[in-house]
């Protein structure tokens, strides 16, 4: 789980934010007022009824984010929307999926 500092407890501002579309998950990314990058991230029922299941991947998503705390640009808010074809995808691939959006997207710092 991610330290609370890291964690995004409120919505983006829709204005401001930049969305990308990923087979995975949607990730909407503004800027913030705060020294460290913050992130959420939103399992709908739509994917599985199942809270358990909803909360299994939410952990998965944390610990790969946390994976790559250090090397994130700072100063960012992420919001990570979760489609319902990251049921298939294990925890590997998942995190391979995240590593790729962040360096194509070049929110990774050199």
């Amino acid at each position: 789980m991610l330290r609370k500092q890291y964690r995004l407890l409120t919505r983006l501002p829709a204005h401001s934010s930049r969305i990308y579309k990923i087979p995975y998950f949607t990730v909407r990314v503004s800027k913030n007022n705060v020294s460290v990058s913050r992130f959420g991230f939103v399992v709908s029922k739509k994917i599985d009824k199942r809270s358990v299941v909803r909360n299994k991947l939410k952990r998965q998503m944390s610990s790969c984010i946390q994976k790559h705390l250090g090397k994130i640009q700072q100063s960012l808010d992420m919001s990570f929307f979760l489609k319902k074809e990251v049921l298939g995808l294990p925890k590997e691939g998942l995190a391979e999926e995240i590593e790729l959006f962040l360096k194509k997207e070049k929110l990774l710092q050199l």
